[in-house]
């Protein structure tokens, strides 16, 4: 799929297998630069010894390019001096002119070690030699190789080795994970992956590798979230397009693993789930919309709020979202139920309002907006703006005319005869007692069964001398409360003789 080329190393990139060649130059006709090195440093008294016309001799037959006589030279030359580094480098660059990796490979690891001691092993990638580099290269090379023959377990084992000696150099690394997958140990592969991205979080190729690999294991929320990286990095990328397909397969999987999230309670994991299939789908409406219920069903209000404006703006308006504008109408209201509880009438005013407002231009009106003026009525009463407060539970109880919640209709009815006995009760005050007549009667026709409805109304009846409808009310008043003390003093007064009071005496 794609080729990445830096000095010796030829990585290469692919869906189903990635190599890593070490090129040999043809050094035939030229002097080994390691031996060249160690006949012009000589001493003269260095030329003189044994060990200096091996050397020679190993250096011509280089330049002639009998790579496998030179091998016999090299061999008593370190037979004369087995400590010196330089004839292990010189005889490893033998092996690889005649292809031997893995020889060159143990000449190179004598020489380090003659050249370090343990200092490699103990501070790996610190301060390498030329011969250390090289090995580094020859091991990852072999590492190549054993993946391409199928072992596995012997490449993830030079991979190692290669990445001890540098252990920030990607492309051991690389090797690694291949050689773990092959082997069947795909968590230690994610582990070297993730080590990987760390180092170089924009390299789209980690990322494609690490999806390959999840969506071996069957893990699609990984996949997904590495896809949702890549739509951002490399939205070009054949195999990020090639991907890019399942997209919508995989937002319907993750929808169904959400809703067996919330069916057990795990509403964060289905959340998370979601979140996942949103990154995919941002224009999804209706993924917003599930995200808001699982919001709610958690307990978040306010970011459930948040998602049904959103999925009611990616649908193009409340009209064509009636449902999540129905939803965010009962977010608002049980916000504001929230606010009325805690006290925070004005608070609770607003969210009601942003509620109602949700409604404009919608003829659903349902018992759940009935529901809302009812609560806004109620607020509102509390702060003593009966007024607003009588508009509201009228609007609710007109929304519920034919509605078949009895119950919920008598309880609206009861809190709009109570806001209007208190607008009855204010222009009695001001002695507007036919405004207050008309209030009262109002409060008694929407609730009947209120005795101090019927007296009040009695009283103001007295004041505008409609002496008939003041003894009806007083005795409705008796009727419901016959103790009550004001009622029976009035009608005594006005009508000494009647039945009530006459019981009364006796």
């Amino acid at each position: 799929v794609s080729t990445q080329s830096t000095g010796n190393w030829i990585l290469v990139h692919g869906t189903e297998a990635m190599s890593l060649r070490y090129c040999v130059p043809d050094s035939r006709g030229t002097r080994s630069s390691t031996l060249k090195s160690r006949i012009s440093s000589a001493t003269p008294l260095q030329r003189a010894t044994p060990l200096h016309n091996r050397i020679l001799e190993a250096d011509q037959l280089v330049m002639d390019g009998e790579y496998e006589q030179a091998l016999l030279p090299l061999a008593k030359a370190i037979f004369l001096a087995p400590d010196d580094s330089v004839l292990y480098i010189a005889r490893a660059e033998v092996y690889l002119a005649l292809c031997d990796l893995g020889s060159a490979i143990l000449n190179y690891k004598k020489a380090v070690k003659l050249e370090s001691g343990n200092e490699v092993r103990d501070s790996p990638g610190v301060s390498l030699s030329v011969a250390a580099l090289k090995l580094s290269e020859l091991q990852a090379a072999r590492a190549a190789h054993l993946l391409s023959s199928s072992r596995f377990n012997e490449a993830a084992s030079e991979a190692q080795c290669a990445l001890e000696l540098r252990p920030l150099h990607a492309p051991p690394r690389v090797l690694l994970v291949l050689a773990l997958v092959g082997a069947g140990q795909s968590g230690e592969a994610l582990e070297q992956i993730r080590q990987l991205i760390e180092a170089q979080p924009r390299n789209e190729l980690y990322y494609l590798l690490r999806c390959r690999i999840n969506l071996n294991l069957n893990k699609l929320e990984e996949v997904v979230d590495d896809i949702s990286r890549l739509s951002r990095i490399a939205p070009d990328h054949p195999q990020v397009q090639a991907l890019s397909k399942d997209i919508n397969s995989w937002c319907d999987q993750l929808c169904i693993k959400s809703t067996n999230a919330i069916t057990t309670g795990q509403y964060e994991h289905a959340l998370t789930l979601l979140s996942r299939a949103v990154n995919l789908c941002p224009e999804s409406a209706e993924l917003y919309h599930k995200r808001g219920m699982v919001h709610r069903l958690a307990g978040h209000l306010e970011d459930s709020m948040q998602q049904f404006e959103v999925a009611i703006d990616k649908s193009g308006g409340p009209m064509l979202a009636p449902d999540s504008a129905r939803q965010l109408r009962l977010l608002h209201n049980e916000l504001g139920v929230q606010y009325h509880k805690w006290g925070m009438y004005v608070e609770a005013i607003d969210k009601f309002d942003a509620a109602i407002r949700g409604i404009e231009g919608n003829s659903g009106l349902d018992d759940v907006v009935a529901t809302i003026y009812a609560n806004r009525g109620d607020c509102y009463q509390v702060l003593g703006a009966d007024d607003k407060a009588l508009q509201d539970y009228e609007r609710c109880y007109a929304l519920l005319a034919d509605s078949k919640q009895v119950h919920v209709k008598r309880k609206v009815a009861a809190k709009c005869a109570r806001s209007c006995f208190n607008r009855g009760k204010l222009a009695s005050s001001f002695a507007e007692f036919g405004r207050a007549a008309t209030f009262y009667s109002k409060a008694i026709s929407l609730n009947p069964q209120v005795a101090d409805y019927h007296f009040e109304r009695a009283v103001v009846s007295g004041r505008l001398d409609l002496r008939t409808q003041q003894r009806q009310d007083l005795e409705a008043t008796l009727k419901l409360e016959p103790d009550h003390p004001k009622a029976m003093k009035i009608l005594s007064s006005i009508c000494p003789h009647h039945e009530l009071i006459m019981r009364r005496t006796i």
